[in-house]
């Protein structure tokens, strides 16, 4: 599994050794608020299942349709958000009428969809550099074209793609305008080299010379090539990356960290 890059969606990844992202709260608050919001789509699963099963098979039946309804202006958050309440007026064009109120019942599901068609646009950009996509079958949905398999891995499966690729890219979900996502990290600690997008906490976290990170898809193709032509300067990212991991962002500082900032608010 030498692969020039890898992208993995879809995929639980644990570890015992334990990493975590950054301890934004602000971020965690807004996460847990936009969440709430489809919440009752969980309600649905336990108590009226059918229903959900039947929100399950929209999914499959409506991503597309869902999908052009967002345009390239959408790529940036921000705009998406300027537009959201206009998106959800045309989705209920396109979901017949007895569904779609499940899911106006919970905006987060629209976020859910937005996550996917503003990954999907960036991963098209990375296929002439020779993505690898894994995590969900899923994928062939946004792909139809695309040559290999795209299934779930297994953790041992996993982790042997982070150490085998050359690049594990990695993005962070649009609601984290700050927070790091955890997967980046995951991979250092596994001996692979993410490359992540720029958030205000890894100038925090990182030194630009332990954890690579893009502000554009073109600065990210070109970080790639970069990095499949020089394996000493990729393996010195791997080992900065990995030390910086161990000294500061396991669990167990994670844990104290939060323990800190509740304590200051009580």
């Amino acid at each position: 599994m030498d692969f020039p890059v890898a992208y993995v969606g879809n995929t639980l990844e644990w570890s015992k050794e334990g990493f975590l992202g950054s301890t934004n709260l602000r971020d965690f608050a807004s996460s847990m608020f936009r969440t709430d919001l489809w919440g009752s789509y969980f309600t649905l699963s336990g108590s009226r299942p059918e229903v959900a099963a039947q929100i399950e098979i929209l999914d499959e039946k409506t991503f597309l349709p869902i999908q052009n309804i967002f345009s390239k202006t959408d790529s940036h958050p921000q705009e998406y958000l300027k537009r959201q309440t206009d998106i959800l007026r045309q989705i209920s064009a396109v979901i017949p009428e007895n569904s779609m109120r499940y899911l106006l019942a919970c905006r987060g599901r629209l976020d859910w969809y937005y996550s996917r068609f503003r990954d999907t646009e960036l991963l098209k950009e990375l296929l002439p550099v020779g993505l690898r996509l894994f995590g969900s079958t899923h994928w062939k949905i946004a792909f139809p074209q695309y040559p290999h398999e795209t299934r779930w891995l297994s953790k041992d499966e996993l982790h042997a793609l982070y150490r085998a690729s050359k690049v594990i890219f990695c993005t962070t979900k649009f609601q984290f305008q700050h927070l790091v996502h955890d997967r980046p990290m995951a991979v250092l600690a596994l001996g692979g080299l993410p490359l992540t997008d720029d958030r205000e906490d890894l100038k925090i976290m990182f030194e630009a010379h332990e954890m690579p990170r893009y502000k554009s898809i073109a600065e990210a193709i070109d970080l790639i090539r970069f990095f499949n032509q020089n394996e000493p300067e990729r393996m010195k990212v791997i080992e900065k990356g990995r030390a910086r991991i161990f000294r500061d962002h396991t669990y167990d500082h994670r844990a104290k960290t939060l323990l800190s900032q509740v304590r200051s608010q009580l």
